[in-house]
């Protein structure tokens, strides 16, 4: 019996130039993930791909008021237009973001439609300072 002997290497880096930088989306929720990462990552925060994320943690400091709900959502927007972010086949509709004076948080309600797939879905979700 012969024994086959097999040397394996492991990597932090992904060696092959032939991948494409855009993930393909089968699912909405798939499409959430996606952009709730793209939401809790900083910008500047991955050392290979530092445009990568939001810069909405910047802004939850601030004062708990519309002004800032209003920064936000921009910033939201931003994101999802920004290339770097490879969120170009993810729509997002009826985005509204709301200051909770009461548990000192904002709640970000939107609707995250894929076209491709002709699938939709409504997200909330709260955003504190930690």
């Amino acid at each position: 019996m012969d024994l086959i002997s097999t040397n394996i290497t492991y990597s932090d880096l992904n060696l092959q130039a032939n991948l494409q930088p855009f993930d393909i989306v089968t699912d909405v929720d798939e499409a959430i993930q996606r952009l709730l990462l793209v939401l809790s990552v900083a910008k500047g925060s991955r050392w290979m791909r530092y445009k990568f994320g939001c810069l909405i943690s910047t802004y939850l400091f601030d004062p708990l008021d519309p002004t800032t709900a209003n920064k936000i959502k921009n910033e939201i927007e931003d994101c999802l237009a920004d290339t770097a972010n490879d969120l170009s086949d993810i729509v997002i509709s009826e985005l509204v973001v709301v200051p909770d004076y009461d548990n000192q948080q904002y709640y970000v309600n939107m609707r995250v439609t894929i076209p491709a797939l002709q699938q939709n879905k409504p997200l909330t979700f709260g955003l504190r300072r930690l």
